[in-house]
């Protein structure tokens, strides 16, 4: 077993990370972002071009600290990121903002959209159900907002958009999409209902810490959310890199990358270091462990040693080895 690999990775997926994390969020919110993601996520954007895009986005708002009910988030400006419903406690969303939809100059329709950034693809439970929530909530908070009375033709369409950073090779580079849709059971006739009110969209970034290749090629959003949260390229090279797939690098957006990119580097030093640590300490205990069972059954084989502790061939053969060393000194 890789321990310096294994343990790195824990330090990174714990609380250590979280700086990091509300940098990423802090970059995904620049509107350049947002545009790409519209484009490629949802299909009122899909046919525009980024520069048509970013006007029709309200101003961002991020929350990133998990909040207990009755306590609220620090806001910037626009579509709240703490859900309050009561009996349902309460949802913090890492991006929600609104976008005005395409070709509706006369009567002003808006698409809420919210936009999470999931670095652990296996929580524990499947991310899909905790994006229809996300997506359901923002369709029932609005009730009282925009759904007075019983007129419920006022619902907005909400989209819950999840960038999966580490993706296992078999799901990497796709986009999956999950709403709900009408579906003739029996007989047909031309269905105007408004059933496409909530969509969950799945992005799904590989994990560059795996071997291999993802079976499918990314798209240009896929290739623009790696290269932005890579921890092996550069700040250097992953400006040069985004300003070639057409980002604009301000000032703020340059600031941002930068912390991010020594953050990540801090998590990756500090995860190497505990895991030398506790390589440090699980050998010696191995050691010791091979040892006292040496010392109780002399005429056991290696490879019955091997065995009873739980360790390989090689191990004990190097324990062994040292030992004798030790004894010609």
């Amino acid at each position: 077993m890789n321990i310096m690999t294994q343990t790195g990775k824990r330090i990174i997926a714990a609380g250590e990370r979280a700086p990091y994390d509300t940098e990423a969020i802090n970059i995904v919110k620049d509107k350049q972002y947002l545009a790409s993601i519209l484009r490629e996520c949802t299909t009122e954007f899909a046919d525009m071009g980024i520069d048509e895009i970013i006007p029709c986005i309200e101003e961002p708002l991020v929350g990133t600290v998990p909040v207990e009910p009755g306590l609220t988030n620090t806001a910037i400006a626009g579509l709240p990121t703490e859900s309050k419903i009561p009996g349902e406690g309460v949802l913090t969303y890492d991006i929600r903002f609104l976008a005005r939809k395409p070709n509706t100059d006369t009567i002003e329709v808006w698409l809420m959209i919210d936009v999470e950034i999931q670095n652990d693809n296996d929580p524990g439970y499947d991310l899909v159900p905790r994006a229809v929530l996300n997506a359901g909530r923002m369709l029932s908070e609005q009730m009282g907002q925009n759904v007075t009375g019983k007129n419920y033709d006022t619902l907005q369409k909400v989209y819950s958009i999840w960038l999966c950073v580490n993706s296992a090779l078999k799901r990497a580079n796709t986009i999956s999409r999950y709403s709900i849709k009408h579906e003739a059971l029996h007989g047909e006739f031309e269905d105007v209902s408004r059933s496409d009110l909530l969509q969950v969209i799945m992005v799904r970034l590989p994990n560059e810490s795996l071997e291999g290749v993802p079976k499918n090629k990314p798209t240009k959003l896929i290739e623009l959310l790696s290269t932005t949260f890579s921890q092996k390229i550069d700040i250097k090279e992953k400006l040069e890199r985004l300003q070639q797939m057409g980002i604009q690098i301000t000032e703020e957006l340059r600031e941002r990358m930068g912390v991010m990119c020594n953050l990540s580097q801090e998590i990756l030093k500090e995860g190497l270091e505990q895991g030398i640590k506790q390589g440090i300490k699980q050998g010696l205990d191995l050691s010791l462990d091979i040892l006292d069972r040496r010392d109780e059954f002399p005429g056991e084989s290696l490879e019955d040693t091997a065995a009873a502790v739980g360790c390989t061939l090689e191990e004990v053969q190097a324990v062994v080895n040292r030992r004798k060393r030790s004894w010609k000194k």
